[in-house]
């Protein structure tokens, strides 16, 4: 009895031997960034920052992208995909179990004559049940366990980048739209102006007052910024096709027409160089690459030790009762058969195919730990970046006010002056351009303050709505 009991537990123990597990991913990181944010504001929520730009319109795109964008939906699929392999893999390690059923009939005819006390015809049934197990050894249980796991980790990270992806991108693309359409609006606003000027010069030049070269160069004004409207209003209609596209579908969204103003950015996030191991999902999608090669090394090392295996097998065979010809006794109605014992595989010559895919594997989980390294690297210089921009913005955003404002009193005095016939018609014109420059300077001013904001969460994995 204890033999028996040290034969089933051999097999048991040796399931969970072999050492496995996914080598350290060390990597020094800095305390702080080295671009930072220089005017606090009040936090906002992470994993939603685009509420903190307080536009109704923005949360309902991203809300419907979020449930329609179909590179999300597929990323979504590839979760279910990728739960759905690990199942079977995991699956594969048990014991497999075959049910085999078979009905005959037969009948005797010729020269094989029925025997006496046998039927002519006869209907015979058969019914096996097989197991077989190959016990998993050798770290083979841990390697495909973490296999799984990873390969589920890894499709929820691949998802995680695409979303947070198309978050920053249908973000960046609505403060493009309404910074299109402000542009829009005000180079309209600008035209009827420049218009009013000629209309103004014309009636000095009847009156002798101005002169045709004053006409033209008004007039050569009004043609200037005329030129430029199919331009802008390209733009606005490439963006709202952007934002279709994104939201997956095949027209603009109409509530999106009528333009609105340019949401201000809400604040910088308050974060520090390992924050990003646990938010940014391209390192965490490294990260689980690196667990998946270590599964794949694993499994690769345990190929290289035999493999053992428990079989066996019941079956039972029904038929018509017929004389044995040699013994001239009657043969029973069933007939049972069992059978069953351990088994062993051992590879011994495989031309070292088995040694190159180990140390293949090698090289694979060596080349995925210098790409997690990478990753690590990347996503803290993408965020020191975005950091710059969003000061190197802001201070922009500051100049242009002061532009916006000295190049309006400019074009007040210069409008007083030639009312007046105290100045020419080319400080009238210099003064509309400089005021007009500064209205769109300060519009792509606060376009870039929003967008820089939008790319440094976005690159520190902000807009993460869910974890499935």
């Amino acid at each position: 009895m204890s033999r028996r009991l040290a034969s089933l537990t051999l097999p048991m123990l040796l399931v969970g031997c072999g050492l496995h597990a996914v080598p350290p991913l060390q990597l020094a990181l800095p305390p702080h960034f080295s671009s930072p944010i220089l005017v606090p504001r009040p936090p906002v929520d992470f994993a939603n920052y685009w509420t903190g730009f307080n536009d109704p319109a923005l949360n309902r795109l991203v809300a419907e992208t979020v449930a329609h964008n179909y590179t999300i939906q597929a990323a979504r699929d590839r979760i279910t995909a990728a739960a759905a392999t690990g199942s079977g893999t995991n699956a594969a390690l048990l014991p497999n179990i075959n049910a085999i059923g078979e009905l005959q009939e037969g009948k005797l005819s010729g020269i094989n004559k029925p025997l006496p006390g046998a039927s002519p015809a006869t209907l015979t049934g058969l019914a096996s049940l097989d197991l077989s197990w190959t016990l998993p050894l050798f770290g083979r249980l841990a390697a495909t366990h973490q296999g799984a796991a990873s390969l589920l980790d890894l499709a929820a990270a691949a998802r995680q980048t695409a979303q947070v992806e198309i978050v920053a991108q249908v973000a960046n693309a609505y403060i493009t739209l309404r910074a299109d359409q402000q542009q829009q609006r005000l180079l309209q606003a600008e035209l009827a102006a420049s218009r009013h000027i000629v209309d103004l010069v014309e009636i000095q030049a009847t009156a002798g007052i101005a002169s045709d070269l004053d006409v033209a160069r008004a007039q050569n004004h009004t043609d200037e910024l005329s030129l430029r409207v199919p331009g802008v209003n390209l733009s606005v209609t490439t963006d709202l096709l952007r934002l279709a596209a994104l939201q997956g579908q095949l027209s603009p969204d109409q509530n999106l027409l009528a333009a609105a103003a340019l949401p201000t950015a809400p604040q910088a996030p308050d974060a520090v160089p390992a924050d990003l191991l646990r938010r940014r999902p391209q390192i965490i999608e490294a990260e689980a690459t690196v667990a998946t090669n270590a599964a794949n090394l694993g499994i690769a090392n345990a190929n290289l030790y035999p493999q053992f295996t428990l079989g066996g097998s019941i079956s039972v065979f029904s038929g018509a009762s017929i004389l044995n010809p040699l013994t001239s006794t009657k043969l029973p109605n069933t007939l049972s058969f069992f059978e069953g014992g351990p088994g062993l595989t051992i590879p011994l010559l495989d031309w070292g195919q088995r040694y190159d895919s180990a140390r293949a594997a090698q090289a694979g989980l060596a080349a995925s730990i210098e790409e997690y390294h990478e990753a690590v690297v990347e996503g803290v210089i993408a965020v020191d970046i975005d950091l710059a921009g969003i000061t190197a913005a802001r201070e922009e955003e500051v100049a242009s006010g002061r532009e916006q404002q000295s190049a309006l009193r400019a074009l007040n005095s210069a409008q007083v002056l030639f009312g007046h016939g105290l100045t020419g018609l080319s400080e009238l014109l210099n003064a509309e351009q400089a005021r007009e420059k500064a209205d769109m300077d300060a519009t792509s001013a606060a376009a870039a303050a929003d967008t820089a904001t939008i790319n440094l969460y976005a690159e520190l994995g902000g807009g993460a709505l869910e974890k499935s």
